[in-house]
């Protein structure tokens, strides 16, 4: 169980005291394949109370789940470069949205000329499909039991936390601001967050469509459309491990879905001909840019909870705020894949004298 956080605050009605509990528990599992990729897999569970954790039981079937797909993972061919439609499932479409649109939704970014001023001039323009809307509400507690790491009543600078419409039918009409102004928006609405110079973070971020298909449909059109294109295979993320993202020329961006030490991600081929799903692994996806965001071609299925924590401008070392996002899964019209940078072991020569 992490510590009670507690913060005071002065605001112009007076002082605000809050605080916060958060417990975890995390799964790591990790192991060397063969030819000497290292993988590991972990699983998070979050809580604002003790009572929220799992039970021992559990937790005991995580485990079993991600000892047995670390096991199926030594034994996946490597990705292939791949260029298609994919779906992204579970967690993968929280990263997405996280990177992509989340990032470049914050207010300070629209002061940082070196990059993140992807959106300055676009509010009351379509920046999404006209099907799909997003929403930040620190308020809200929890969601299908899953408690919410980003929830909180008053941010870092002592403005109450609101929901806050950020995209409206694909439009951009508000970005996430503290005190800090920018043009076009004076007034913080709840998400300075930080320490010393709060900069802007998402609290929870909630990703809705008012098209909602089942996972069915979802499927069924992404095997279309790659039936289309003449593929063999499409290709599908249920997990994405980490992530990272860089300014492009022109204002653009591009995500990597990985570290630079951690290739490690839940992907499958999936193909036309059977619906058959391939575990594969070493996948990177690379230039992911804007245009993404205009082709996603549907959304639903079951929503996902992505409780992860993000580091805004003005923490302290490595001080980092706690966010989510729900998100559905989402059909992506084309993504770039390839095989992993990460720089790969050698196979050990010798056998660890313990399983000897």
């Amino acid at each position: 169980m992490l510590p009670l956080s507690t913060s005071l605050l002065l605001t112009a009605k007076g002082p605000v005291q809050h605080g916060t509990n958060h417990a975890r528990v995390l799964l790591y599992a990790t192991t060397k394949a063969e030819d000497g990729e290292e993988l590991f897999l972990y699983r998070s569970f979050d809580a604002h109370f003790l009572e929220g954790l799992p039970s021992d039981h559990e937790i005991e079937l995580a485990i079993k789940e991600i000892v047995e797909l670390l096991m199926k993972l030594c034994e996946a061919p490597f990705v292939e470069a791949y260029t298609g439609p994919a779906i992204l499932s579970g967690k993968a479409g929280g990263v997405y949205f996280h990177e992509t649109p989340g990032h470049r939704l914050e207010g300070h970014r629209q002061k940082d000329e070196d990059g993140g001023q992807t959106f300055t001039k676009k509010v009351g323009e379509k920046i999404l499909p006209s099907f799909i809307s997003i929403h930040d509400d620190p308020t809200i507690v929890d969601i299908d039991r899953i408690d919410l790491n980003g929830h909180y009543l008053f941010d870092d600078e002592g403005i109450r936390a609101t929901r806050l419409p950020v995209v409206e039918n694909g439009v951009l009409k508000n970005f996430l601001m503290s005190r800090s102004p920018v043009k076009g928006f004076t007034q913080s609405n709840g998400h300075g967050r930080g320490f010393l110079d709060p900069g802007t973070s998402v609290g929870t971020l909630f990703v809705e469509t008012s098209e909602l298909k089942s996972e069915d449909e979802i499927k069924r059109e992404f095997l279309e459309a790659c039936r289309d294109l003449g593929l063999e295979y499409g290709s599908m993320l249920r997990e994405v491990k980490s992530s990272s993202s860089r300014s492009m020329s022109g204002g653009g961006i591009s995500i990597s879905f990985r570290g630079d030490d951690d290739p490690t991600t839940e992907a499958y081929k999936v193909y036309v001909e059977d619906d058959r799903e391939e575990l594969v692994r070493n996948v990177e996806i690379d230039e992911v840019n804007l245009r993404t965001l205009e082709d996603i071609m549907g959304a639903g299925g079951k929503k996902s909870v992505l409780n992860t924590e993000t580091t805004p401008k003005g923490t302290i070392g490595f001080s980092s705020v706690p966010i989510s996002i729900v998100s559905p899964s989402l059909l992506l019209e084309e993504v770039q894949i390839n095989p992993s940078t990460a720089a790969q072991q050698k196979p050990a020569l010798l056998t660890h004298p313990y399983y000897d």
